[in-house]
């Protein structure tokens, strides 16, 4: 452990003092006003029992999902979180900027937009009193790092597949970002579908993402950075350079709140707020050569804690001296937590996890006997020795026994098939939590519930339990936002009721998949009539000369034995004859069994890549339809619902509704184009559809 002052943690002390004298004022005025005060955090009980016996039960839940049409969220999000000290202040992280509503997401605003690396500026200025004042590069918009990204991810294929790094940059140099982003097909370039490469022709499929080094692994900046991290290392990387690749990312990691500041963690900085994300400054930066990873902080703001790639950055006095941890754990720092009811800190890393018992002074590891290729995605301790722990296998529950921990399997029967991929808690007991799939989420209240309803979205990420009396809770995805809300009074009420009747009229997700099939002519053709073929065409290779060339030999060999035994054997020109049509027959059949061999391999390879653009169109299409839905439902119900907006809020509606339906348009007819013409027939008729959305 060394003592360690950062130059930019002058401001981090100054702060942070003011937060702890902010955070005790708080506690002692809440003690004083005579309430049930949870002043450290709300772990000031005994544990109450946990029953984690009820877990192969399951009911479906209340919760009824609705996407945000804020055009603010619609580019995507990576984290999300409520304000501790005030319920209706929501914050979303993003890649380069952070949106925040006060008023539990009835509106929303750009609380602050910043560098995906907001390293100091070369030549500092001064300020009028003559001291050193640093300035951080901001940020292109997010438009100019989809272009950048975009032209990233072609370079990287074009080279790939064809060898060629100048005729990659000659073709891109051709290329304008204005086109780049006006693309929505691999088609409207031109110059590069010329070149018929298999790449994703859907270029809106494409996220903000890196092409790092190492095997030319694509990296999302939504994803997490240990998701990221096992990617890197699956492509062969080593562990320096998958850490520093998985961790090379603009996006908000978290986003963490107390009842006094809010902070939100990018990889080069934390940045914070005190005013419910009107204001933002920045908190802490990250060394030289580092990059942050995780964040946590005790509740009166005295212990905080940075997970970095190389180690641990923390202070236990508010700031007034800061210390770095980098012996005693090995590996990049991805979870750490801060247990308050015993104070100990849990440290999660790429290469183990690790227990402190006192402030960091020490490390043991903590025990966790899995499987070698078994991965820790997380783990949240919790009070009374209880800890959970989700790996790349299962979920766990952690029991302490003694000095160690005895980790056994949390059974997840009613949807065991699907992987967890998260899983979420504001509860200290961990009797109350949440876990996210690659589909669905799900509630552990007492047995599983199921929590799904409309959530018309394939693309889940970070969730964050809101307590807001408006949403239940909040969830992060790579095209939007979604809330999650009561859904009882919805449900009975007559436009929800109008709006399942109306889809039940519309042509099934099926149908339009298999019509967008059929308009790209690869229909259901490819198993029916290719499926036998094409599984026996990758068998050949090896049971070619094993059965079909050693069973043709033998024949022709039997077929002139058979000759050559009623010639007399002194008959040298008749053997010879013989013989050398023996040779001709088996020259023939090896020709004949070679030529089947190679069309079979050929078919099978064209109808492997018929499958792969197939099913990159049916997942195209879902994501089409289910945005529709969602889009649907936001404009029939005006879903999700919030609070009641002030006159000049209310005067945004209308604005807000033509937007809605300005892209409900838009994916109609990204839906016909995709069918072939046959999607907005189906589903207006003949008719006029020119006041389709007058009924909204």
């Amino acid at each position: 452990m060394r003592r360690r002052k950062f130059g930019i943690c002058l401001v981090a002390t100054l702060l942070s003092s003011w937060l702890v004298t902010s955070a005790a004022a708080q506690e002692v005025e809440t003690v004083e006003s005579g309430s049930d005060a949870q002043a450290s955090g709300g772990f000031d009980f005994a544990p109450a029992p946990v029953d984690y016996s009820r877990t192969d039960s399951y009911r479906e839940g209340a919760w009824m999902w609705g996407m945000s049409a804020d055009q603010l969220l619609l580019g995507g999000s990576t984290s999300v979180s409520g304000d501790a000290g005030d319920k209706e202040t929501i914050y979303v992280g993003g890649v380069g900027n952070i949106v925040v509503s006060n008023n539990s997401g009835g509106s929303w605003y750009e609380g602050y937009s910043f560098a995906s690396v907001g390293r100091k500026t070369s030549g500092d200025d001064e300020d009028e009193d003559g001291a050193d004042t640093e300035r951080y590069i901001r940020p292109g918009n997010v438009e100019d790092m989809r272009a950048n990204r975009l032209r990233e991810y072609l370079r990287t294929e074009i080279e790939n597949q064809l060898g060629s790094s100048d005729l990659a940059d000659s073709l891109l140099d051709d290329i304008t970002d204005d086109e780049l982003l006006d693309a929505k097909d691999i088609n409207d370039l031109d110059t590069i579908a010329s070149l018929n490469l298999d790449i994703e022709s859907d270029l809106t499929q494409i996220p903000l993402v890196s092409m790092e080094q190492g095997g030319g692994v694509l990296l999302s900046d939504y994803d997490t950075f240990i998701s990221r991290y096992i990617m890197m290392r699956g492509a062969g990387a080593e562990e320096e350079q998958a850490v520093s690749a998985a961790a090379d990312s603009p996006a908000v990691w978290s986003i963490e709140s107390t009842t006094v500041a809010t902070y939100a963690v990018t990889s080069d900085s934390i940045y914070l707020t005190i005013d419910k994300g009107q204001n933002w400054m920045q908190f802490m930066q990250a060394p030289e050569g580092e990059a942050i990873l995780s964040f946590d902080i005790s509740s009166d703001g005295r212990v905080v804690l940075i997970g970095t790639t190389s180690g641990i950055v923390m202070t236990r006095d508010g700031g007034g001296e800061w210390l770095t941890i980098d012996s005693g754990i090995e590996g990049a720092v991805y979870s750490i937590h801060y247990v308050e009811s015993d104070r100990s800190i849990w440290a999660l890393t790429t290469s183990r996890l690790y227990r402190s018992l006192d402030q960091g002074l020490t490390w043991d590891e903590v025990e966790t006997r899995l499987s070698q290729n078994e991965v820790i995605l997380e783990v949240i301790p919790g009070i009374g020795g209880r800890s959970l722990m989700l790996t790349t296998e299962t979920l766990y529950q952690g029991e302490q026994n003694g000095s160690r921990y005895v980790f056994s399997e949390l059974p997840h029967k009613p949807f065991a098939e699907e992987t967890i991929e998260q899983i979420y808690t504001n509860d200290p007991s961990l009797s109350h939590f949440l876990v996210r799939t690659q589909y669905h989420v799900f509630e552990y209240v007492n047995g599983w519930v199921g929590q799904n309803k409309s959530l018309f979205t394939n693309d889940l990420g970070a969730v964050a339990l809101l307590n807001d009396g408006v949403s239940m809770a909040i969830m992060a995805t790579s095209s939007g936002v979604w809330f999650a809300q009561d859904s009882s009074a919805l449900e009975n009420s007559a436009e929800y009721q109008a709006l399942q009747k109306k889809w039940a009229k519309e042509p099934s997700d099926a149908d339009v998949i298999m019509k967008s099939f059929e308009a790209h002519y690869i229909g259901d053709w490819l198993d029916s009539n290719w499926s036998l073929r094409s599984g026996l065409a990758w068998l050949l290779p090896t049971v070619t000369f094993e059965y079909f060339h050693e069973q043709y030999r033998q024949d022709i060999r039997k077929t002139v034995e058979d000759e050559m035994s009623r010639v007399v054997t002194s008959d040298t020109w008749t053997s010879r004859r013989l013989t050398t049509q023996y040779w001709e027959l088996k020259a023939n059949w090896t020709f004949q069994v070679d030529t089947i061999m190679r069309n079979d391999l050929s078919a099978s390879f064209q109808i492997q890549q018929l499958k792969r653009e197939r099913q990159r169109l049916q997942q195209q299409v879902q994501k089409e339809l289910n945005k529709r839905h969602a889009l649907e439902l936001t404009l029939a119900l005006d879903f999700p619902k919030f609070p009641e907006k002030t006159a000049k809020q209310a005067s945004r509606v209308s604005k807000k509704k033509l937007k809605v339906i300005l892209s409900l348009e838009e994916v109609e007819s990204n839906l016909n184009y995709l069918t072939g013409g046959y999607y907005l027939p189906a589903l207006y008729g003949s008719s006029d559809s020119s006041n389709k959305y007058a009924n909204y």
